[in-house]
């Protein structure tokens, strides 16, 4: 009873509210780092690898409320920063405790709110960027990738160690530039989405492909020892190879040649 009030007063507030947005845009010496993690709910994380030795933050809070509760409002969504043992992480912690019909909602976790997440990072660095109700975007990296979203795309383009992503109700599309030519699982997994493979043409690795519902499509030169069914496919072309496992409910897996 009390969530369905709740449900009538937001729905009835929002159409008295506005839409306010705040930028934080900070800078931090890389040449001391080894990896970047950025953990966000409720926001998109985009991140460019570069060759600089700096990483570039820019982060975008968006708030519905208000113009009297503006302020609090975007001011307690705090970007937190944190470094040790070579790692930064980056997040956003919800300050409570306001004012008002739209604070009052915000505390509860009713408001209508969001940070996305534009960074610019050396390509050499690990990055772990995890988000939940925003999809992620990852260019030009060759160091580690751990992506993990809730409802939202994943999307990874030129680059050569995706170790680990996850989504749920979002597609997964990862564009290699590179496999590493050493033993190593990659795990690409998906509820909800398709998941979209491109590597070298000339690239060998091993696959393990599994869906629920849905078909996979491998459009390169089988060499190896092939075991396939409708829902499972799996090619050994080697032991000391990188092994490309792939799962998803819901959706098709395609394995194409890069362009």
């Amino acid at each position: 009873m009390f969530r369905c009030i709740v449900a009538l007063l937001l729905t009835a507030s929002l159409t008295l509210a506005a839409d306010f947005n705040q930028i934080v845009e900070k800078n931090f010496d890389a040449s001391h780092l080894k990896k970047v993690a950025v953990l966000s709910t409720n926001g998109n994380i985009s991140i460019k690898g570069s060759k600089d030795n700096r990483i570039h933050l820019i982060a975008t809070k968006k708030i519905k409320g208000s113009q009297s509760e503006k302020d609090r409002l975007l001011n307690s969504l705090k970007i937190t920063t944190r470094e040790e043992n070579g790692v930064l992480t980056i997040s956003v912690k919800h300050l409570k405790k306001g004012n008002g019909f739209f604070s009052w909602l915000f505390d509860l976790g009713f408001g209508d709110y969001r940070v996305d997440f534009d960074l610019t990072v050396p390509s050499r660095l690990k990055v772990k960027a995890h988000s939940t109700n925003g999809k992620i975007e990852v260019l030009n990296f060759n160091g580690e990738l751990d992506l993990a979203t809730t409802n939202g795309e994943i999307k990874a383009i030129n680059v050569q160690k995706a170790r680990e992503l996850h989504s749920t109700n979002g597609n997964v599309a990862v564009d290699f530039e590179a496999l590493p030519d050493f033993d190593d699982e990659f795990e690409i997994t998906t509820t909800n989405g398709e998941i979209n493979i491109l590597v070298p043409r000339e690239a060998r690795f091993n696959v393990k492909a599994f869906t629920t519902n849905g078909r996979i499509v491998y459009a390169l030169p089988q060499i190896g020892e092939l075991s396939k069914s409708k829902t499972h496919l799996e090619i050994n072309n080697g032991q000391d190879l990188v092994t490309l496992f792939l799962k998803t409910t819901n959706g098709d897996i395609n394995i194409h040649a890069r362009p």
